[in-house]
């Protein structure tokens, strides 16, 4: 080792950096390949480790042992590589022994900086000044971090030094503190001759801990907000829960965001004896991180008012995770979806599809006895109208379809099974927001889980254009999952699809590649062909729907503000109104005019979204609602057991929904599309000089659903129900009947459905025939027989059964089947008969 030699051009440093290399391409090997098993993260770890070993006791051959400390005051740069080989192996060692939990993503980033910073010193001396500025400051910032992370791994030090006389990798508990002492001798050898180095050196130091003061300011002031409207709740009666008008207030960021997570996905300070962290819990299911700006920011400030089931309820209806919010039996962190095969069946003609998606789940945690069984949980996302209409699980090797039964069945039979048992079931249930969730157990790394999921759904009518949009699902990992896609149009030729297909041999469209959410189908619109589908003594048909405008006597006009609106478009109503009363709730009436609108609105222009209290609407049928999409809002079920929830479930079923505009193209909030979806609510869209037009002239769309007639607005058709004159019916799908069932169980159920103990056994036997999935029934799939006889299901005679690809025409009747097989019969002896009496009669 020649320390006059330039370190650049020493084969052992050169060895150095591709060692680094190699370690760092075996660390995320374990990503590039996810197939790879659990098991093996630790044979992964061995070979960073050996790397590590290996460049340190060649480094101690080369001399440096005899030097000892004086080698590495005098030529630190030679180190370098050596501790960033100790880093990679540290972090593979934390994949399983967990000290850290996942990093955030600007901390990767940043300890990959740092590394290739002190690479660079190598050539320090080839690099122009400005940069060697830069070095300097990124040095300086890398000072605090390695600071922050030796701190945070001070409470190992004991053990590990202990332990490290038996176990070598104890030693990695002390990897961030050669960091800082790397760093410091750096800066001390060259502050000696380079004054002009301090000030950015020192500049890095300074901006971390400008950057989490800022953090913890932030985190502060929404902790303040949270505790403040908290207090207000308690002190102004409410029927919403308090934590409901926090999270109207709360502003939208991702500060807020890891403050609701800060102990459940994100390590905190804790005073609770754990010196300095507690990691997170496993209350949600989402990927545990280890952030520093949290950790700093919770170290000074108090826990708030907020109790873990509220933070939950906000992150679900502000931040969209329900999905990681859904109640678990078993875990389900080591499961990917391995492939996912969507069959579309498309009848333009009337305007419906009906889609499959069989999916197939990989469990790639550890081979052991105490956590090889895992539960998959997918929530699946669906086109407004659209329903659930088969279920199937593969169980050894065989399809087994499920069983259409009352929800509350179907949730006993699969949380005893599962939570006491441990054998196969499957079960789907109805959720508000147009979602569906499914759960399939167990998912053992013995073999890949299949399932499959029907759906009926209308065709979207947009502009002159038939809309087909893939139905989404959230669940396990699916980065590098393989999709095959199989689109069946019958005739229609198909011109405007968003991905690339082949045409296959019957006629059908076939894609094959890797798994993408955002897929679209556009056909252009036609006609609706006659048909009727018979079942049940009953024909369906389909219409168009047309609107048809007719007098409304609107007395009174209510504004469902937020932060949606504008001042604009509240003056636009007022000038509109000529007299009529607008008023405006927010905790109480308040009545909307043109001298008290603007500051009426600096109130509501906080409001993330509105809950608006329809119960306190006393004339109904003379007031109109106004109201304007926001994406996000609690869902009913969300506030259940409050008086809120109690006034909207009290409104009568059979009294007409409430006439209600929404302003703009933007969709309903979702506490909006439960109302809409029950009929509580007859909701039309348009702009604002199609609401003038409506309050000017006193008119509204005409409502026509009734018993017999039910609207499917995305496709702009209406079923009709008429009594069977005949037996002469076109073939026409049996997804007529579904989709009209499923929209008389949602006009009838009411708000009182989403409770666990409701039950109407009518709407029950109605869903049990169409095979519908809705607010009280649901899909199970059991391993035997034996189980369905146990929970009281059984199979439904009289019913259309669970959807296929061939659901089409007439179901006959049971006298119809009894006629056909006495048919069957007859044939059987006309044909057969001579050779069998030549058998039977010697």
């Amino acid at each position: 080792m020649q320390e006059n030699k330039p370190i650049y051009k020493d084969g052992l440093f050169i060895t150095g950096i591709i060692l680094i290399s190699i370690s760092a391409f075996i660390f995320y090997l374990p990503e590039i390949l996810p197939q790879q098993e659990r098991q093996n993260f630790f044979s992964f770890f061995f070979i960073n480790y050996a790397i590590a070993v290996f460049y340190l006791i060649v480094l101690w051959g080369r001399g440096v042992a005899k030097l000892k400390w004086r080698f590495m005051l005098q030529s630190i740069t030679w180190y370098i590589p050596a501790i960033i080989l100790l880093l990679i192996s540290a972090y593979a060692l934390n994949r399983e022994i967990n000290v850290f939990q996942v990093s955030v993503d600007w901390l990767n980033a940043l300890l990959v900086i740092q590394c290739t910073n002190l690479l660079l010193f190598s050539i320090y001396d080839k690099l122009p000044k400005w940069f060697r500025m830069v070095m300097f400051f990124i040095l300086g910032a890398g000072l605090v971090l390695f600071c922050y992370l030796a701190v945070y791994v001070a409470p190992l030090y004991a053990i590990g030094l202990v332990a490290f006389i038996f176990l070598g990798i104890s030693g990695h508990a002390f990897v961030p503190l050669l960091f800082v002492i790397s760093i410091l001798i750096l800066f001390r050898k060259f502050s000696r001759n380079q004054r002009n180095i301090i000030l950015p050196f020192v500049a890095g130091i300074i901006l971390p801990f400008i950057t989490g003061i800022y953090f913890a300011i932030q985190w502060n002031n929404i902790t303040n907000i949270i505790d403040k409207e908290y207090t207000q709740s308690l002190i102004n009666e409410n029927d919403l829960p308090a934590w409901v008008r926090i999270s109207q207030r709360l502003p939208k960021n991702s500060v807020t965001e890891k403050v609701l997570k800060a102990g459940m996905i994100y390590t905190i300070h804790e005073n609770d004896g754990n010196f300095f962290w507690s990691p997170p819990n496993r209350s949600f299911d989402e990927q545990k991180k280890h952030d520093p700006l949290v950790v700093f920011a919770s170290l000074f400030n108090y826990n708030s008012e907020l109790n873990e089931t509220e933070k939950i309820k906000i992150l679900e209806s502000v931040y969209d995770s329900r999905h990681q919010a859904q109640e678990r039996l078993w875990s389900g962190e080591n499961l990917r979806t391995r492939q996912v095969i969507s069959n579309v069946r498309l009848w333009p003609e009337y305007r419906m599809a009906y889609t499959e998606k069989i999916l197939s789940i990989e469990n790639t945690g550890i081979h052991n006895w105490w956590n090889n069984t895992e539960e998959a949980l997918y929530t699946f996302h669906l086109p407004e109208g659209a329903v659930v209409t088969s279920l199937s699980l593969w169980i050894n090797g065989k399809e087994e379809k499920g069983y259409l039964t009352s929800k509350q069945k179907a949730d006993t039979a699969y949380q005893t099974i599962v939570g006491v048992e441990n054998r196969d079931p499957s079960v789907v249930h109805w959720q508000e927001g147009n979602t569906v969730t499914v759960r399939v157990f167990p998912c053992t790394r013995e073999e890949n889980r299949r399932f499959k999921i029907g759906i009926t759904s209308p065709l979207q009518v947009i502009d002159n254009d038939l809309v087909y949009n893939n139905i989404y699902f959230d669940g396990p990992i699916m980065n590098d999952a393989k999709e095959t896609r199989l689109i069946n149009s019958g005739n229609e030729i198909l011109h405007d699809i968003s991905f690339s297909t082949e045409k296959t041999p019957d006629g059908n469209y076939e894609f094959e590649g890797g798994y993408n959410a955002e897929w679209e189908i556009k056909i252009p619109l036609k006609p609706l062909a006659y048909a009727s589908f018979a079942f049940g003594g009953k024909n369906y048909e389909i219409q168009e729907y047309k609107q048809q405008l007719i007098p409304a006597d609107i007395n009174k006009i209510y504004l469902d503000l937020n932060a949606a609106w504008n001042e604009d478009e509240v003056q636009e109503i007022l000038a509109s109104a000529k007299g009529k009363p607008i008023y405006a709730w927010l905790g109480k009436w308040f009545e909307v005019n043109k001298e008290n609108y603007t500051e009426l609105l600096k109130d509501f222009e906080k409001l993330q979204f509105s809950m608006f209290p329809l119960y306190e609407i006393k004339d109904r049928a003379n007031s109109l609602l106004i109201t304007k999409g926001t994406t996000t809002s609690p869902n009913l079920n969300d506030v259940s057991e409050s008086n809120f929830h109690k006034g909207i479930t009290k409104l009568a079923i059979d009294t007409s929904p409430l006439k209600t505009f929404c302003l703009g193209d933007d969709p309903l909030s979702p506490y909006m599309k439960t109302l809409k979806e029950f009929r509580m609510i007859q909701a039309e869209n348009g702009e604002i000089k199609d609401l003038k037009n409506i309050i000017e002239k006193n008119i509204f769309p005409k409502n026509q659903e009734d018993n017999s007639h039910l609207q499917i607005k995305p496709a702009q058709i209406i079923i009709t129900e008429t009594a069977q004159k005949d037996k002469t019916v076109t073939k026409a799908p049996d997804h007529f009947f579904r989709l009209f069932a499923y929209n008389q169980i949602m006009k009838n159920a009411g708000a009182e459905s989403i409770h666990k103990n409701f039950t109407d056994t009518n709407l029950v036997a109605l869903a049990q025939k169409a095979y519908v999935v809705s607010p009280v029934s649901s899909l199970i799939v059991l391993e035997t027989q034996a189980d369905y006889e146990r929970f009281g299901i059984e199979e439904s005679k009289n019913s259309l059964g669970n959807a296929s690809m061939k659901s089409s025409g007439a179901v006959p009747e049971p006298h119809e089947w009894a006629l056909i097989g006495l048919v069957l019969i007859t044939l059987t002896g006309f044909l057969y008969g001579k050779k069998l009496r030549q058998i039977w009669i010697p």
